[in-house]
Order: structure tokens, then C-alpha cells, then sequence
């Protein structure tokens, strides 16, 4: 679907691969598939092991149910499992996939290296590249994570540091970050929810503040210095009929709707 393993199948099979993939970034569930989302059929599906067990699927309802049943057997698998779904047409591809995505990635890198031998910022580097906007750069003030029905959920929170001293976030996550909230601390007693600076299907991205490598969020570590970036996602995954699928409603929170990534220096007239 997106990530390194295409790559490897062309290779392996001589193929090209389309400089395109069905998310242009990571969600947890396999509903959230942009062709399945555009109406294509979820099957015929399989799912396997390293050990070569193999369960195929000829038929489901709906993607949610492929979802349901490919997790089910990738926890017996022992949470590491491999998924192939049929073919897509070369219309589908240009009417439903996220184009130039690979090429993306790799300039992103390239971008990223160039910064780093050149002594630039590589926040800086990375916000200017995909068009993203710095939300905190701060340390990692606490990890909460839980392992459950084959998702790792986390609640994590930032402290700023430098400029963004006496500001906290904190970030929800399920596989992937889709929540960052601002943190009230005006109260001595506990830290209170505040404004929702971003969220899902917008990127939330934690990568070292200093040398610009990603931190996944099963990667993420008390003590760790991070800069919070979002990136906006390809508008095919803005649609109503996306949002059903990928918007905050779809992780529970149907009373958070969508709005465009604010900073901290957006929402200080509602936390002074």
C-alpha cells in the first residue's frame, strides 16, 4: 500500500512501481485504504506470516470487516503479518491514490540530508518542504502506552523548551498520532485539555529536534528532545466521504471536527 514493500516486490518481480500509494501516509485500519473509501472491492484479500501461513478472503461485506477479520488473524500470527489486496486498475490508480508520494519521500530525505551538511535547521527544512507548520519543540514529559485488539494507543505529553517554554501538548495516538491538543496548565492542580491545535487526517509528526530523524510513535521515550510537526494531507483524504473513514470521528471523538492546523502563537489569545 505505501512504505518500503512495494519497492520490493518490483524489484523482485522486475516490475516498475507507480510513484503513487492509497494513503500518502500511515493509518492504523485497512478501511482506511483511499481506493476502498472511493468505492473499489476489499477482495479477493490475503494475509501472511513469515512462516508461510496464509489465509485468504474471497468475499466480506465491507472494508471495516476485512479490518476486523485481517487483525484477528494477525494477532494469532503474532502481530507481524504481510497483506496483498487484488489489483487496481490504471483508472483507479489515477482517480483514487495519492500521486508522486515516493518521489516525495525521497526529496523529503534528500532535503532533510542537505539541511543537516549544511548546519541548517532541518525543522525548518522539513516545515518549507511539505508545507507543514511547527506546533512545539520541547521534551518528552510522559509516555502513557497500551497494547489492545492489535493497536498500540499512547497518550504523550511534550513540554516546550526555548521559545516554547511554559507551553505543553499532548498527543493521542492509535499505531499513528491523530489528536495534539494544547494543555491548559493555568490550574496548580492538574493540567487541563485545552484547544485542539490538529488532527487526523492531517500528519502528526514527532522527529528529533536536532537531526531530523522520525520518531514513530511505539519509538517514542520519556526525556527525548522532539519537534511536533503537521503536515496537511492530499486533499482526496478531506472529502466527506473521506472524513467518515479518516476524520476524528472514526477514533472516537465525534464531538472534534476537522479544521486547518493552528500553532500555539494561534491560539494564545484563548489560553493567556
Amino acid at each position: 500500500m505505501n512504505s518500503l514493500e512495494p519497492l520490493i516486490v518490483g524489484a523482485k518481480l522486475g516490475l516498475p512501481v507507480p510513484d503513487a500509494d492509497g494513503m500518502g501516509r500511515a493509518f492504523p485500519e485497512l478501511q482506511m485504504y483511499l481506493p476502498f473509501i472511493y468505492g473499489r472491492p476489499c477482495y479477493p484479500s490475503c494475509v501472511a506470516d513469515s512462516k508461510g501461513e496464509v489465509v485468504c478472503c474471497t468475499y466480506v461485506e465491507d472494508a471495516t470487516g476485512l479490518e476486523r477479520f485481517f487483525r484477528g488473524v494477525c494477532v494469532k500470527q503474532g502481530m507481524a503479518s504481510g497483506v496483498a489486496i487484488g489489483a487496481l486498475t490504471l483508472s483507479e490508480v489515477l482517480k483514487t491514490c495519492v500521486h508522486f508520494s515516493v518521489s516525495n519521500a525521497w526529496q523529503l530525505g534528500r532535503a532533510v540530508a542537505r539541511a543537516r551538511k549544511a548546519h541548517l535547521s532541518v525543522v525548518e527544512s522539513v516545515c518549507s518542504h511539505q508545507e507543514g507548520k511547527l506546533i512545539i519543540v520541547g521534551k518528552v514529559l510522559s509516555v502513557d502506552r497500551v497494547s489492545e485488539k492489535g493497536f498500540t494507543k499512547s497518550v504523550v505529553i511534550v513540554e516546550g523548551l526555548d521559545e516554547f517554554l511554559g507551553h505543553r501538548v499532548k498527543i493521542l495516538a492509535k499505531n499513528e498520532n491523530y489528536i495534539i491538543r494544547y494543555l491548559d496548565s493555568s490550574s496548580a492542580a492538574k493540567l487541563k485539555d485545552g484547544p485542539v491545535l490538529a488532527c487526523t487526517p492531517d500528519l502528526i509528526c514527532a522527529i528529533d529536534s536536532d537531526e531530523g530523524f522520525p520518531i514513530t510513535t511505539e519509538a517514542v521515550r520519556y526525556g527525548m528532545r522532539v519537534a511536533v510537526l503537521v503536515i496537511p494531507a492530499n486533499p482526496l483524504l478531506k472529502t466527506p466521504q473521506a472524513m467518515r473513514v479518516v476524520g476524528p470521528a472514526a477514533f472516537g471523538f465525534g464531538d472534534i471536527q476537522y479544521a486547518p492546523p493552528q500553532t500555539i502563537k494561534d491560539i494564545r489569545h484563548l489560553v493567556a
